[in-house]
């Protein structure tokens, strides 16, 4: 195995896993503030019981899609040095308003739902809930999810990167 294949494979698995437990996450914040919201119009205790076992879910899915995308980055860095250093001044900035947003104001958000059970009263600490979901469906779903995965789709079509020729770029008045 080569050094390409094996980049390649590490990537690939980071990529996986990151995909699988970033839109699980985002589909149980919606849940878990559905449920929160149930309990707190009907009072039933089951809603509230089952807004705290799948929001300790979330949270634990929340940290491994937190721990697999800060793993993508460095791998950038790592394994395809040469092409973050020609789409570092585009990819670079776009990552760190990825970042920005997805760890500081989500984990403020859900730092705020964890520790806001008896400092907060119940409607606010429902309405804070949703908050997290509004804030990170956009986010994922539209803008940056899309750009991601097509950058990510031009790792395995940009080979010459590796090789230190010219990306496949097209240079116009160049030959070769």
């Amino acid at each position: 195995m080569d050094v390409v294949l094996l980049s390649r494979l590490q990537f690939a698995a980071a990529t996986m896993f990151h995909f699988l437990f970033v839109p699980f996450t985002l589909g149980l914040s919606f849940m878990v503030a559905y449920m929160e919201t149930k309990y707190v119009k009907t009072g039933d205790e089951t809603y509230l019981h089952m807004t705290k076992f799948w929001g300790k879910l979330f949270l634990i899915n929340f940290a491994l899609g937190v721990v697999t995308g800060i793993t993508l980055e460095f791998q950038f860095g790592t394994n395809w040095s040469r092409y973050s250093a020609f789409v570092g001044d585009i990819f670079g900035s776009l990552l760190a308003i990825e970042a920005t947003t997805s760890f500081f104001l989500e984990s403020t958000l859900i730092g705020v739902w964890i520790f806001g059970w008896k400092k907060l009263s119940k409607k606010a600490h429902a309405a804070h809930g949703g908050d997290v979901g509004v804030v990170a469906a956009p986010r994922h779903g539209d803008v940056v999810g899309c750009f991601c995965i097509n950058l990510f789709g031009g790792l395995d079509t940009h080979r010459q990167c590796l090789d230190a020729k010219p990306c496949g770029i097209y240079h116009p008045g160049r030959s070769g």
